[in-house]
């Protein structure tokens, strides 16, 4: 392809880069849906239009390359440089509906991190129920009372307030394991009166059928993203174990092959916890803190940049920033 052209100070950036570090650089990418969704509270959503005009960016400014391709260059000591990586995390039916036609159209390859367990399909992700907790009845004045490791916790939720009383209740329930945090969703669903055990068609996960057809072809690759999607480093580290191990055997069992790589749950890892997944087996991990893919990146601690429901201008300036 075609090298993009960049203006001077882009330019004299890029050698000060070059003689600051060997070898080339690259940046992996991390969606989750790609939908419309107006009450997205998380900002978990990429909208259609966007996401295509990303691709066009991408098309653009850089060179869309597989992630497995880009760890291999890792392990034989090259980095393509100016090389970009779509990855998905958490397995969204979207991806496979919406996502992958698009990446089809413009020949882009992409990376998804797939949830294993039942999350997701029996009943929603928890985060997504909570946020449908929280957007229920707004306008409404309540109270609001959660008992969380023993203590009670009462918030009086009005409508300027939704939004950042959701985001403490996040970081209540984000160390807390799958059985831990049930009871206190359906808490939420029975004082929002939603149905905690629904799962929305816009808001569930694939099925492993549906993950066998989202691998299919030679632009995707399915790997693993946990079981149930624990913040990693706050469980024990027997759960941390199983947790890396099952889904990296479910992965085997509907692909074929055993996954090779996984993303850390909400980015949560520590020194620990990279080592267990290298002792499960996997060749690297991708986490969420931000940043380019040099030589010298550690393949357990790969960085990615979060993408936002943004313009493809938007993110062709951010991949010219963290590239040239």
């Amino acid at each position: 392809m075609t090298r993009p052209k960049l203006d001077l100070r882009t330019r004299l950036r890029r050698i000060r880069n070059r003689m600051r570090r060997p070898g080339g650089q690259a940046v992996i990418l991390m969606y989750h849906r790609i939908a419309d969704d107006p009450g997205d509270p998380w900002g978990n959503c990429v909208s259609p239009a966007n996401f295509e005009a990303h691709l066009a960016a991408l098309r653009r400014v850089a060179r869309p390359t597989r992630l497995a391709e880009l760890v291999e260059g890792l392990a034989s000591g090259t980095v393509r440089d100016g090389a970009v990586c779509v990855t998905f995390d958490d397995g969204y039916v979207d991806n496979l509906e919406v996502a992958r036609p698009l990446l089809e159209r413009y020949g882009i390859p992409a990376t998804l991190f797939a949830i294993t367990g039942r999350e997701g399909r029996d009943r929603e992700f928890w985060w997504d129920r909570l946020g449908r907790a929280l957007a229920a009845g707004e306008g409404q004045e309540t109270d609001l009372v959660l008992e969380v490791g023993g203590e009670a916790r009462k918030w009086r939720v009005t409508a300027p307030q939704r939004r950042e009383i959701g985001r403490e209740i996040h970081a209540l329930l984000l160390p807390l394991s799958t059985e831990e945090r049930e009871p206190l969703l359906r808490v939420l669903a029975e004082w929002a009166g939603v149905d905690p055990d629904e799962v929305r068609p816009s808001h569930r996960a694939m099925e492993p059928e549906e993950l066998v057809r989202m691998a299919e072809g030679p632009l995707f690759d399915v790997e693993a993203h946990t079981v149930n999607h624990p913040a990693l480093s706050l469980r024990p580290p027997p759960e941390q174990g199983r947790e890396l191990e099952r889904a990296r055997a479910h992965v085997g069992t509907w692909l074929g092959t055993p996954a090779r790589g996984m993303s850390y749950p909400h980015g949560r890892v520590d020194d620990l916890t990279r080592r267990l997944v290298q002792e499960a087996g996997y060749a690297y991990a991708c986490g969420s803190a931000e940043g380019p893919v040099r030589m010298e990146s550690d393949p357990f601690m790969l960085p990615r940049a979060y993408i936002a429901d943004s313009s493809g201008e938007t993110l062709a300036r951010r991949l010219k920033w963290l590239l040239y």
